[in-house]
């Protein structure tokens, strides 16, 4: 009965062993089961600038208002943050070209898109 108790004993040593090794390293160095595989590029690309000195057409949607005026100025300034987030700081709504807001009906309010180039002032 001892030789099988130190028979088993030396088995179970064994498989704790086993169990906290450290795990080995494929050819390319260590591997995580939960690497990512995908890439992400964070930076938005930058759309090509006109020959006049304005920049691209941003277009920018505003929060829905039951007031039109408001939510005219909603989309202003959705477009201005758009901008500022694609060209940085330096553009204004008053210095831009070709400026358009177009408004429409979503149940009881009012939504509007502003479209324009940005333009240094």
């Amino acid at each position: 009965m001892k030789k099988l108790m130190a028979a088993l004993g030396v088995i179970t040593v064994a498989g704790l062993g086993s169990m906290t090794a450290a795990p080995e390293a494929d050819a390319q160095g260590y591997h995580s089961r939960n690497e990512s595989r995908y890439e992400y590029n964070y930076s938005r690309p930058r759309p090509q600038r006109p020959s006049d000195g304005c920049r691209a057409v941003i277009r920018g949607t505003g929060v829905g208002n039951i007031v039109p005026g408001i939510a005219r100025i909603n989309a202003t300034r959705a477009w201005s943050r758009e901008v500022r987030s694609v060209y940085g700081p330096g553009f204004r709504w008053s210095d831009a070209k070709g400026k358009q807001v177009e408004c429409e009906r979503v149940k009881f309010t009012v939504r509007c898109t502003a479209r324009a180039r940005p333009c240094r002032g």
